[in-house]
C-alpha cells in the first residue's frame, strides 16, 4: 500500500515538474511520510527528480525548445551556483532558510500582483535574452537549488519570462535543464549524504523513479501543446502553491 502511494507521489511530481509546475514538494513529502530520515527523503526526492528529467529534456530538445549546445554556459552558470549554495547550506539551518525564502516568495507574488504580471505572466518591457541576462538568473536558480531547493523551476521560469522574455514553454525547457544540472551538482557536493537514498527498498525506488520519468515525459508533452495561457495558469497556481508550502512547513508547522 505504502509503495503504490509513493509510486502515485512520484507520477504526480513528476507531471508537475513536466509541465512547468512545483513537483518537488508532492514527492518530498510522501517519502517523509513513509518514514524516510529527512536526509534520505532530500535524496532520494533530488536523485529521482534528475533521473526523471531525462525524458522531459529529451521532448523539449525534439521539439527545438532548447538549445542544448548554445545554452551550455548557461548549465555552466548554474553548476558555479549550485556549489556555492550548496557548500553554504551545510552550515545554516534549514527552518531559517525557509523561513527567509518564504518570506522572499510572499513579497514576490505582492509585487507581481500589483504589477499585473503574476495574472499575465507577461514580459517587462525591460526585457532581454541577453546571454548576461539568462547566464545570471542561471546562476541564482544553481545558488537556490544547492542552497535550500523548495520550488526551484517555478522561480526560474519566472525570470525568465519577466526578465528574459523568453516564451512559456522555452523558459520550462530552460528551465528544467537548469533544474537537472543543479541537482546533479547538489547531489556531488553533498556526497555521502545521496547514499541516504539507496536506503530504500531498491525495488520501491526503480519504480518510484521509473513513475518520474513517466510522469515528467507526459508533463513536458503537456507543456509543449498546451498554449502560453494554460502554461500561465499552471504557473500562477503554482506558485501559490509553492507560497503556501512554504509557510506551512516552515512558520506553521512545529519544529
Amino acid at each position: 500500500m505504502l509503495s503504490t502511494f509513493l509510486v502515485l507521489a512520484a507520477l504526480v511530481s513528476g507531471f508537475l515538474n513536466g509541465i512547468g509546475g512545483s513537483g518537488g514538494p508532492v514527492l518530498l513529502t510522501a517519502l517523509l511520510f513513509s518514514g524516510l530520515s529527512p536526509v534520505a527523503a532530500i535524496s532520494t526526492n533530488k536523485l529521482t527528480a534528475l533521473i526523471g528529467s531525462m525524458g522531459a529534456i529529451r521532448n523539449f530538445s525534439k521539439e527545438r525548445k532548447v538549445d542544448l549546445v548554445r545554452s551550455s554556459p548557461y548549465f555552466l552558470a548554474t553548476a558555479f551556483g549550485a556549489v556555492l549554495g550548496a557548500s553554504f547550506a551545510l552550515s545554516v539551518s534549514e527552518r531559517v532558510l525557509g523561513q527567509f525564502f518564504s518570506a522572499l516568495v510572499f513579497l514576490l507574488v505582492i509585487v507581481l500582483s500589483l504589477d499585473g504580471m503574476l495574472r499575465n505572466v507577461r514580459a517587462s518591457p525591460q526585457a532581454t535574452s541577453s546571454p548576461g541576462v539568462i547566464s545570471t538568473i542561471s546562476l541564482m536558480s544553481g545558488a537556490y537549488n544547492g542552497l535550500f531547493g523548495p520550488g526551484t523551476l517555478i522561480l526560474t521560469i519566472l525570470p525568465l519570462r519577466i526578465f528574459a522574455g523568453l516564451a512559456m514553454v522555452d523558459g520550462i525547457a530552460l528551465a528544467t535543464v537548469l533544474n537537472s544540472v543543479s541537482n546533479l551538482v547538489a547531489c556531488l557536493v553533498f556526497g555521502t549524504a545521496l547514499y541516504s537514498a539507496f536506503t530504500l527498498d531498491p525495488v520501491i525506488l526503480a519504480a518510484i523513479v521509473a513513475a518520474n520519468f513517466i510522469g515528467q515525459n507526459v508533463g513536458s508533452r503537456v507543456a509543449i501543446r498546451a498554449g502560453e495561457s494554460g502554461l500561465k495558469l499552471i504557473v500562477f497556481g503554482s506558485l501559490l502553491v509553492l507560497l503556501g508550502h512554504l509557510i506551512w512547513k516552515y512558520w506553521i508547522s512545529p519544529g
